[in-house]
């Protein structure tokens, strides 16, 4: 959601047994929707120097732990410069390793529920491990054989760790979600779903029944940025799905910008290009210059 040109890398490796990593960068902050298939958990861990995410409203950092359930929905804020490290394994995998063959609390798909954990003893030595992986997977050639081999001892460390802690705090902390959070929800998917042609607080604070003050509180911690601004971006990148949607001569940058909302070609172009990076007939041309 914040300006500028997007720049990022997102690497997998598939390791077999059921558990595969994914590390994620990116220089802009985003937004994004991540569902956890039936059968799987997903654990998340901030990596390096990263700025805080947050997970369904609450913050994310690198002493904290994500742990998705299967079928779970999560809502994903990541800062501008930020990197996430996901572990996904299939809860058979960890069942075959855990001690008795019952999950922890926290991994137990039966609770159903996404939580933010605060380990930093256990997602220190959870990223230590994943990282460590990655990098030996990446320093040599016999990719398939070492990645097969890892993969069922990291599922041992990542229960035995798991069972360390319980056995060590002996509870964990519940899931919560803040009512400012709610807040947020309910007039970002507003803004989300079109119905709204032009910034409306009116509309917002009769939605969530809430004060124009405690909007603009929630969409500050949640979203880092004003409603109105969060508004403009949910806009701007409707109107850029139009432009690499465009065919040549079926509607020109004029159009597409009025039917997002920005009636001034000047300010929707000086705003285009400060959330992108470049002007929107660079994206409509480039787009147009691509084969049939």
């Amino acid at each position: 959601m914040s300006p500028g040109a997007f720049r990022g890398r997102f690497v997998s490796a598939f390791l077999g047994g059921g558990i595969s990593l994914h590390l994620e960068a990116a220089n802009r902050a985003l937004e994004q929707r991540v569902g956890c298939p039936d059968g799987m958990i997903s654990l998340g861990l901030v990596v390096g120097k990263s700025p805080p995410f947050r997970a369904n409203g609450v913050e994310l950092s690198r002493d904290q732990l994500l742990v998705t359930n299967p079928g779970c929905e999560l809502s994903l804020s990541s800062p501008a410069g930020g990197r996430i490290l996901a572990v996904c394994i299939e809860q058979s995998a960890l069942e075959r390793v855990a001690p008795g063959g019952e999950l922890p609390q926290p991994l137990d798909p039966s609770a159903g529920r996404i939580t933010v954990l605060q380990a930093p003893v256990l997602a220190a030595r959870l990223r230590g491990a994943s990282i460590d992986l990655l990098r030996a997977i990446r320093a040599r050639s016999r990719g398939r054989t070492l990645r097969r081999n890892m993969a069922r001892p990291l599922a041992a460390v990542i229960a035995a760790e798991f069972a360390l802690h319980e056995a060590v705090l002996d509870q964990w902390p519940s899931e919560f979600r803040s009512g400012d959070y709610q807040t947020f929800l309910k007039a970002r998917d507003i803004m989300a779903a079109g119905t709204m042609a032009e910034f409306d607080y009116a509309r917002l604070s009769e939605a969530t029944s809430r004060s124009v003050r405690s909007i603009q509180l929630a969409f500050l911690r949640h979203a880092g940025t004003t409603p109105l601004r969060y508004f403009r971006a949910v806009k701007l990148t409707e109107a850029r799905r139009a432009l690499l949607s465009c065919r040549k001569g079926q509607k020109t940058v004029g159009d597409i910008a009025a039917e997002c909302g920005f009636w001034s070609h000047s300010r929707f172009a000086q705003l285009y290009r400060l959330q992108f990076g470049e002007s929107p007939s660079q994206t409509m041309c480039r787009e147009a210059m691509k084969p049939a």
